[in-house]
């Protein structure tokens, strides 16, 4: 008996290991330049990685995945990478799901109620950037000589299973998705970056 629950742990340690190889490299995002004109900061920036295969095989399969952005600019704290304050946030938010009778992916973009279609899942990432590169946040608030720094994070929700169904979700979730928070470069206002 000792015997087969050690063996169905090191099963599920070496599915898990194995599992988390397979998924590739974590989407995330990456911040360029962040000039400061008029009282507001365009922060640019461009997606690394990519959503993983088994949620966009999900979506292709009827599911709806809600893609959500969230960026911040904050006050630079100084001491590795922490912020002060919160200065503004802005959080876009898209449905990806497939239309059949399109043969494409539909990205229903919920901040705009705009629809987009692209033909692969490779697409809808650069369709996504396209349509909100760079982002404007508004610093009024700010001077001459502020630290500031951009950070966003990222999440992809498809499925919610509640209570008690959702302890599975704990253990193997290939389809949801949350990121850290994703820094720029620590940048001062009255510098032309």
């Amino acid at each position: 008996m000792k015997k087969s629950r050690v063996f169905i742990l090191i099963t599920l340690g070496v599915f898990l290991c194995v599992s988390s190889l397979v998924r590739g490299e974590d989407l995330s995002v990456d911040f360029g330049s962040t000039p400061y004109t008029e009282g507001r900061i365009d922060a640019y920036f461009y997606f690394a990685g990519n959503i993983s295969y088994d949620t966009m095989d999900a979506i292709r399969n009827g599911i709806t995945a809600r893609l959500i952005l969230t960026f911040q600019l904050a006050e630079s704290g100084g001491v590795f990478g922490s912020v002060k304050n919160i200065l503004r946030e802005r959080v876009e938010s898209f449905n990806i799901n497939y239309d059949v009778w399109e043969n494409s992916y539909k990205i229903s973009d919920r901040n705009r109620n705009e629809e987009y279609f692209v033909p692969n899942a490779s697409d809808v990432l650069l369709r996504i950037h396209e349509i909100i590169n760079p982002i404007a946040l508004r610093a009024n608030a700010v001077r001459n000589g502020d630290k500031l720094v951009v950070r966003a994070k990222i999440k992809i929700q498809t499925i919610k299973l509640f209570p008690p169904f959702g302890i599975f979700l704990f253990f193997f979730d290939p389809w949801n998705y949350e990121s850290s928070w994703l820094y720029s470069e620590v940048f001062t206002i009255g510098t032309v970056r």
